[in-house]
């Protein structure tokens, strides 16, 4: 391998390792936002039952139970989150653990790019050296001929 294909190939790994790392980014902030979804959705199951009694109450009794339980709140945010079908709490932590599993993965990539990229980066540096050694020896050697003769 010349220093020119080392650094070719650990500029190539360190750009993969960039990319990688954008992608983490964005399921690690996937996962975040999962997680609070899941909260709302626990909040939600957990008081729908309250919620269909406020809908029985009427005038009065309905404002003032709804302002004792925060039951549309947490719905609407689910709502503009799921805008088709609010999952199962059961739905959701299944996702968001597939999620979890798609990011270990991709730290895995990327801790074994990072070891390739640096392993490219030191065998450029060895192979720069070695020819800088390699030059030196030779304009040496041209050095003791020319004052040889």
């Amino acid at each position: 391998m010349t220093a020119e294909e080392a650094k070719a190939a650990a500029v190539d790994a360190y750009g993969e390792r960039i990319t990688l790392v954008g992608k983490m980014n964005q399921i690690s902030e996937e996962i975040k936002e999962r997680e609070q979804q899941l909260i709302w959705l626990r909040t939600y199951q957990n008081s729908k039952p309250f919620h269909d009694h406020y809908m029985s109450l009427k005038g009065r009794n309905q404002k003032k139970y709804a302002d004792q339980y925060r039951y549309s709140a947490t719905e609407s945010e689910l709502k503009k989150a799921f805008p088709k079908k609010i999952p199962t709490v059961e739905q959701l932590e299944k996702h968001i653990s597939k999620l979890r599993g798609k990011l270990e993965n991709m730290n895995t990539k990327y801790d074994a790019l990072d070891q390739k990229s640096r392993e490219l980066s030191e065998a450029t540096r060895e192979i720069e050296e070695f020819l800088r050694q390699e030059q030196s020896r030779d304009r040496q050697k041209k050095k003791n001929r020319s004052v040889l003769e």
